[in-house]
């Protein structure tokens, strides 16, 4: 029963893909996602390089996406009449929504969501030169993403509620928060979500080490996923946290000062300490790796 239940998990995200993509055939193509959902599918299936099938499903999206808009224009054009769609770059909203709701349905941890990153970032960074035409607004290239970002970090905290309790749907609730906050630190680190990935992560810290600090990081789940999901911004976005440290106006209107920096730092090691070797998640490991980029950006403050 229990190799059942495992096998169904992991499929979680196959069953996902396949829904939405029948849900999207009836749309028109300039509207319908299937072909998004279907380039994710594959990608994901795919047995062989994994930087190899990312590559292949970023050019499915693209070359959908413009192939489609270049059909519903031509059915204008026939009538003498100008296309009333260009090709906006507003389409990552929604291979970042894909993206986001597809880590949802994965185990954390699970290789598949570093696939799901790694295409969300490299679609991002290699916008094609169709996109580029006269007065497009390159600052706001990577609004959708934010976006999506901001759908699912606002709702999804493991630590929305009781981190002291045990509930029936507790490691379901800290998967899709660990899968989620780690997508947004990547996210982060790699530039794209403008000044929101400072704000979101130090609101974050100063949830889990100040305000939301009940539970026992030795037997709780909920809160063992709320102190790995901070331990994993450190790790994932330590770098691009400290750049945004080095903006003293950043750090005074979050009240960011080198002794909280010290005391979170301590409380981490503290809680590293506390945890079994043979914890989940390699929950130990991951908090002293944590901790220690935490001295090294203590220097920032």
């Amino acid at each position: 029963m229990a190799d059942q239940d495992n096998k169904e998990e992991s499929q979680k995200w196959l069953t996902y893909l396949e829904t939405s993509i029948e849900e999207q055939q009836d749309e028109r193509d300039v509207d319908s996602e299937a072909a998004y959902y279907e380039a994710v599918r594959d990608m994901l299936l795919d047995q062989g390089d994994s930087n190899e099938a990312i590559s292949q499903a970023i050019e499915r999206c693209y070359n959908h996406y413009i192939k489609s808009i270049d059909t519903e224009n031509a059915r204008f054009e026939e009538d003498g009449m100008e296309g009333p769609h260009k090709y906006d770059i507003i389409l990552l909203n929604s291979i970042a929504v894909i993206v986001f709701e597809t880590s949802t349905e994965l185990p954390y941890p699970d290789p598949k969501t570093e696939i799901l990153a790694q295409f969300l970032i490299r679609m991002a960074k290699n916008i094609p030169p169709e996109f580029r035409y006269e007065g497009a607004d390159t600052t706001r290239d990577f609004d959708g993403i934010q976006i999506a970002a901001r759908e699912s970090w606002e709702p999804l905290h493991a630590d929305r509620f009781d981190l002291d309790k045990e509930r029936p749907d507790a490691e379901e609730i800290a998967h899709v928060w660990l899968n989620s906050a780690a997508l947004i630190a990547k996210l982060f680190q790699a530039d794209l979500l403008d000044g929101y990935g400072s704000v979101w992560v130090s609101h974050d810290l100063v949830r889990t080490f100040e305000r939301r600090t009940q539970g026992d990081i030795t037997k709780h789940i909920l809160k063992q996923s709320q102190v790995l999901a901070v331990a994993n911004y450190i790790i994932f976005a330590g770098d691009a946290l400290a750049k945004a440290f080095e903006n003293k106006k950043f750090t005074e209107s979050r009240e960011l000062t080198a002794e909280k920096w010290q005391n979170w730092t301590s409380k981490l090691q503290e809680m590293a300490d506390a945890v079994d070797e043979d914890a989940r998640w390699d929950l130990k490991e991951r908090l002293q790796k944590a901790h220690d980029k935490m001295v090294e950006m203590q220097q920032v403050l």
